[in-house]
């Protein structure tokens, strides 16, 4: 069972890391887009227009990059479930095979 607590907590280990990696996304996202904003008062013509699409773009990736950490978050939270699941189902039928052998002696 060791090895199994130590995968649970490489598990939570992964999802905290996950989540903060989130979270500094996020954060730089928010302030590249206020930035943005505020620069994007000053420009004008070709050179705005050029300025705005570059900022979509980067937050169209910004958004991807959010998608896909929040969906390993998932997938880890999920597996995480699973196998808690699997391991409280596992330790039932010891039990019950223990109760059965017991009552046999």
């Amino acid at each position: 069972m060791p090895g199994q607590m130590s995968n649970a907590q490489a598990t939570r280990n992964g999802i905290l890391a996950l989540q903060q990696a989130l979270a500094g996304v996020k954060r730089a996202q928010s302030d590249v887009l206020g930035t943005g904003e505020n620069l994007s008062a000053g420009y004008r013509g070709g050179d705005g227009h050029a300025y705005q699409n570059l900022l979509t773009q980067w937050n169209g990736h910004c958004e991807v990059i959010l998608k896909s950490l929040q969906d390993m978050i998932n997938e880890l939270e999920n597996t995480g479930t699973q196998k808690a699941k699997l391991q409280q189902a596992n330790q039932d039928a010891i039990n019950q095979a223990n109760a059965a052998y017991t009552q046999l002696v």
